[in-house]
């Protein structure tokens, strides 16, 4: 019996894998059970360089760590991921020391896949939840889900995408490490995408030799899907069935998150927005206005106030129902908001009185936008019966701190202003 036999039955009775490298990183030797490992045979696996087994992801640390034990330090514990022959991935710890005398490192390799697998899956569920309870902004809690993603599964890009209101995906949040172009645009991952979306399950595409895998998972919930998730392997790497179980556990865990932060979102909505024109309410002009006072302070800037009323409103409600009155502050929601800039508020605070905050504004701009809803309201108002009707608005302006250093002393010489207009102009007519 040669030395090497000898070596290969003592080594058969370890249930683990021995490897030895030299100190250029070749396999010298490796036990029979690196099949059962790696799926190689030993005359596979001698000779060939031990990095370009690794998991691209983890070659890094494993050179690091390799440097490391040539430099005198024995390591146990060390844990990184594999590249099968098959191209499925396995997670190895190793236990590993330099021979000074022979120049080689000695590592014995065991197949902690199972192991890791299921306390990923432990993990995956502990910090999706936490970030779900956590996360205020869905587009925050996607790159968490991402991370969390690539940290169990080996993947070269990301992409979440939920259904917009004609019920087409639309992209909410990807990454792509190798710096391709859109995953969604790819044709595999748009086909992909619509499948898993149609079949409601995960839906996996097989790359040919050397080509990535892709896996499609749908977000769903009581049964309708409102998002897919789809993820691509690096080239050569394999995604199969428990990839598959995987991600979509996480997507029926993401379902959950989008939707408690969907409700969240709504009752947040329903409780700061008006019911008829969509307008915020006064609860969130309040708090608005309250934020603009106390960054005016801050920094000594003014803002502006306007107060806006709309010209014999109860006349439409008397003459032409409520319906017609409804419509009418539709239509004075929608040409006020026309007229301010983006950081602007246009708020209702009940019946035909809205009011503008108008941060960074001084009185003279303020002036300007008052001429500004003046000609807009010039136009006819249509309403539902088909009567058209003209209405003047009524405008009061008061400015921070000139006129008051709060929102209720504000609000006050806005509204009184407004109605000393009002009263003016009735004089004139």
């Amino acid at each position: 019996m040669s030395v090497d036999d000898l070596h290969d039955k003592i080594a058969e009775l370890v249930l683990d894998t021995i490897f030895i490298v030299d100190v250029h990183g070749h396999i010298n030797y490796v036990s029979p059970s690196c099949f059962d490992l790696l799926s190689y045979t030993q005359q596979e696996l001698t000779g060939r360089k031990m990095i370009d087994l690794v998991l691209l992801d983890d070659r890094a640390k494993t050179l690091d760590e390799s440097l490391l034990v040539m430099s005198g330090v024995p390591r146990v514990g060390f844990e990184n991921r594999y590249v099968r022959a098959d191209g499925s991935v396995v997670d190895i710890m190793w236990s590993a020391r330099w021979s000074p005398e022979h120049q080689v490192r000695i590592g014995v390799a065991r197949n902690v896949t199972t192991v890791k697998r299921q306390l990923a899956m432990q993990q995956a569920m502990y910090e999706i939840s936490n970030a779900a309870h956590t996360v205020t902004e869905l587009k925050q809690l996607y790159p968490k889900v991402r991370r969390i993603l690539h940290s169990i599964l080996p993947t070269s890009a990301f992409a979440l995408a939920l259904h917009d209101e004609q019920a087409c995906l639309a992209l909410q949040y990807q990454l792509d490490f190798c710096g391709d172009a859109a995953v969604l645009q790819a044709k595999v991952g748009k086909e992909l995408c619509t499948l898993a979306a149609q079949s409601n399950k995960v839906e996996l595409h097989g790359g040919s030799k050397g080509e990535p895998f892709w896996l499609a998972a749908p977000i769903s919930r009581a049964d309708k899907v409102f998002g897919v998730i789809v993820i691509r392997s690096h080239a050569g790497t394999v995604l199969g069935q428990q990839e598959a179980e995987l991600l979509s556990f996480i997507a029926a865990q993401l379902s959950d998150a989008i939707e408690r932060h969907r409700l969240h979102a709504e009752l947040i909505a329903a409780a700061t927005t008006d019911e008829l024109t969509g307008l915020p309410n006064r609860r969130l002009f309040v708090d608005r206005a309250e934020a603009a006072c106390r960054a005016a302070r801050r920094h000594g800037h003014h803002f502006a106030l306007l107060y806006v009323d709309v010209d014999r409103f109860k006349a439409v409600n008397d003459t032409y129902g409520h319906e017609a009155g409804d419509e009418l502050l539709k239509q004075v929601a929608r040409r006020l908001s026309k007229c301010v800039r983006e950081e602007d508020t246009v708020a209702r605070l009940g019946g035909d009185e809205f009011v503008i905050l108008l941060p960074g504004v001084h009185q003279q701009a303020s002036k300007a936008l008052q001429e500004k809803i003046q000609a807009a309201f010039k136009e006819e108002f249509v309403l539902p019966t088909g009567v058209h009707v003209t209405r003047d608005p009524s405008i009061g302006l008061a400015v921070y701190p000139e006129d008051g250093d709060d929102v209720t002393a504000l609000t006050r010489a806005a509204d009184k202003r407004m109605y000393a207009n009002k009263w003016h102009r009735s004089m004139k007519s």
